[in-house]
Formats: structure tokens, C-alpha cells, sequence
């Protein structure tokens, strides 16, 4: 927002002393001013002055909300993202978040249609009117002496059968490269149709395919093919909602003979731990101060986070199962973080639950506490994940 102004405004008194003034006003800061004096030089170095200085105030203000702006938004963040973490399980068992078998395997359908338009066959044109004698332009026109001149008559007459032979050779020219340009028209056409015809069959012959191999797919599923259980269950986990910083890796090995799933996840380390809590913006300094979770309770909220996630998983798998193929599941999460002891990158295994499908529906995830249903379903883990150690 800039400083207004009227302009220098000249004015004359009766007994012809000339004055200068000029009107300033801010409307962000609600102020304004009349300047007014004798000397042109002063008036206008006073009214710019003023608008400095208007104007420097203006900055800071501005500056200065941007900042408290900033600081608002950024704790709005690191709120939504540590109660991101509170929900992790909450979030996952509403049902609009998680996909059930019928939606994944109808998202992987290819129901694309073919969008190449089909070519146009050419509009005709218009064809020229064929000259006729009895035109206007090819009958003579005899005046009073042609009544009296027979050569003057048909002099006359040959002009205007003259005029109609090359009207009628150059609409025959016309006519004819008109032919060949729809021919030509015609032949490219039809070349062009031939084409799209035979892209659009290749388009969804390779779409049938592809769907006829999503139908085996599903039918080896049922039947609990191994390799078709794991791309499954693989592509469930895969469309699990985490925030970036979270790892999503996850591999999977299914045993039709116990029809058990074995997970092995890849859990986030405690040093990936987002810890803002918030920002605030410090006016008498002009800056932005920092406030972090206290590291107690970023322990606590690192293992309920790990607990969530283990019961997130198997809950996941087993909601997108259809038909029962996977009747227990063995949940092992890992965690790569530097060991302060070796000071090396070491990937541990922390946590463990192994669970029936019968078992885990008798589970209310809306109500539980995290911790105490993995402890109840004799999950294996140390009392503080955050410490990572390692369980057989």
C-alpha cells in the first residue's frame, strides 16, 4: 500500500502571496497530513519526507505480520503433524481410508478409453456453376448503329461466344484439379482411417489383455498362489497414506500351507522424529523462535507411534483381504538408525505380533490403546521401542 498525495496545489491571496500545499494520505496506516508553505522547494521536500517515512512504517508493519503470519502457519503444521502421528491407526481404520479388495482390484482395471478422435472424412466443396450461353455476360448487347451494321452484329456476337469458350474451359481447368484434390482428399483419408482403425484394435486388444491377466491374477489370488498373494498384499501396503517423512517399504512372504502372511516393514527412526511444536515470532527481536516437543515426550510418542503402525499394518492387510486366504499374520518391524554405541547404520528388528484373522476381529481399534492391545495379543518387543533393541 503506497502513500497518496494530491500533487502540489499553487494558490494566490488577494494581496498576492502565492502559497504551495499538497495533501498526504495512507489508508493502511490512517493518517494523513496538509503540508503547506511559501517556498515550492520546501513544500515538496517535506511532503517526500513525510511519505519516507510513511512508508518506512508501513514496511514494518507489514513485514511484521507477514512474520506472525508465518510463524501461525507453521504451527498449524507442526500441530497437524504430530496429531498425524497421534491418529496413524485412528486415520487408517475409517473406511473411507482403506481401500477394500473390490476398489483396489477395480483401480487397477484399466477402464481407459481410446481418446484418439477419428479422422474426418473431407467435406466436399462447393463446385463452380458451368457457364451457360444464355448468361448475361454472353449475351451482346446491340446498340441503335448494330441495327444498321450486320459486321457490327456479329462482331458482337463472336466477342461474347469467344467470352463463354474461355468461361467454360477455365471452369473445366476448375473442375477437374477440384476432382484430383478429392481424390487426393479421399485417399488420404482413407489412409489415415486405416490407421486409427488399427491403433484403436492394438489399444484395446493390449486393454483386454491386460485385464484378462488382472482376472488370473485374482483367480491364482483365491486360489492363494504365493506370488499372486504377495503382489496383493504388497500393492495394499503400498496404498497405506503416510506422511513423506515416514519409509513405506514393506515385503511380504505368504505360506499357503497356514495360509500365514510374514511382513517385514520398515519402520521410521526416532531421529526422523518431526519434533516442532511450534513457532512464535519474538517483535523485539524480528525473528522467529522455535519451540520443540520435550524429548520425554517425543519417546513416548515414538512408540505409540511404532505400536499404531503394527496394528495399522495387519489391519489393513486382513480388511482387503476377500474370502479368508490369509488366516494369520506375522508382523516383524525394522528400523534402520545409526547405533550410538558403533556409531554404524544397523538395520534391528524391534517389535513382533503374530495374530490370527479370528483373533484380531475380536480387536475394537477404534477404542483401544495401542501399547496394551499389542501386549495383549503377546506381541514381542522391548518395554521401550525407542531404545531399538533387537528381539530374537
Amino acid at each position: 500500500m503506497k502513500v497518496q498525495s494530491t500533487g502540489i496545489q499553487e494558490s494566490v491571496s488577494a494581496r498576492g502571496h502565492v502559497t504551495y500545499s499538497v495533501k498526504l494520505w495512507h489508508d493502511g496506516l490512517k493518517k494523513h497530513r496538509q503540508i503547506k508553505g511559501s517556498d515550492f522547494d520546501d513544500v515538496e521536500h517535506k511532503a517526500q519526507m513525510l511519505a519516507d517515512e510513511w512508508t518506512e512504517k508501513w514496511d514494518t508493519i507489514s513485514r511484521r505480520e507477514a512474520r506472525k503470519a508465518e510463524a501461525a502457519q507453521r504451527t498449524q503444521k507442526a500441530e497437524e503433524c504430530l496429531q498425524g502421528i497421534r491418529t496413524t491407526l485412528e486415520h487408517a481404520i475409517q473406511p473411507e481410508n482403506t481401500p477394500n479388495a473390490d476398489s483396489i482390484w477395480h483401480a487397477r482395471r484399466d477402464t481407459s478409453r481410446f481418446e484418439t478422435p477419428r479422422p474426418k472424412r473431407p467435406v466436399k466443396p462447393e463446385h463452380p456453376r458451368e457457364p451457360s450461353p444464355d448468361d448475361p455476360d454472353f449475351v451482346p448487347a446491340f446498340g441503335l448503329l448494330d441495327r444498321f451494321s450486320e459486321a457490327r452484329r456479329r462482331a458482337k456476337q463472336e466477342e461474347a461466344a469467344d467470352a463463354y469458350r474461355d468461361a467454360h474451359r477455365a471452369w473445366t481447368r476448375e473442375m477437374a484439379t477440384l476432382r484430383d484434390k478429392a481424390e487426393q482428399d479421399t485417399r488420404a483419408f482413407e489412409s489415415h482411417l486405416r490407421a486409427w482403425e488399427t491403433e484403436k484394435a492394438e489399444f484395446l486388444a493390449a486393454q483386454r489383455e491386460a485385464n484378462e491377466a488382472l482376472d488370473s491374477q485374482r483367480a491364482h489370488y483365491r486360489r492363494k498362489a504365493p506370488e499372486a498373494v504377495e503382489e496383493y498384499c504388497g500393492i495394499v501396503l503400498s496404498r497405506s497414506q503416510y506422511p513423506e517423512w515416514m519409509p513405506r517399504d514393506a515385503e511380504v512372504q505368504y505360506n499357503p500351507n497356514n495360509a500365514t502372511l510374514l511382513i517385514a516393514f520398515s519402520l521410521p527412526a526416532l531421529e526422523n522424529m518431526p519434533r516442532l511444536q511450534a513457532v512464535t515470532y519474538v517483535q523485539s527481536q524480528d525473528t522467529l523462535r522455535e519451540k520443540n516437543v520435550p524429548e520425554s515426550q517425543i519417546l513416548r510418542l515414538y512408540d505409540s507411534l511404532v505400536y499404531q503402525i503394527a496394528l495399522r499394518t495387519i489391519h489393513e492387510v486382513l480388511y482387503a483381504d476377500e474370502q479368508g486366504v490369509v488366516e494369520s499374520v506375522v508382523f516383524n518391524g525394522y528400523v534402520t538408525a545409526n547405533d550410538p554405541r558403533t556409531g554404524k547404520t544397523e538395520t534391528t528388528c524391534i517389535l513382533s505380533l503374530q495374530t490370527s484373522r479370528d483373533e484380531f476381529a475380536e480387536v475394537n481399534l477404534a477404542q483401544v490403546d495401542p501399547r496394551a492391545c499389542f501386549k495383549a495379543l503377546k506381541g514381542v518387543g522391548s518395554s521401550k521401542l525407542h531404545t531399538l533393541t533387537a528381539i530374537a
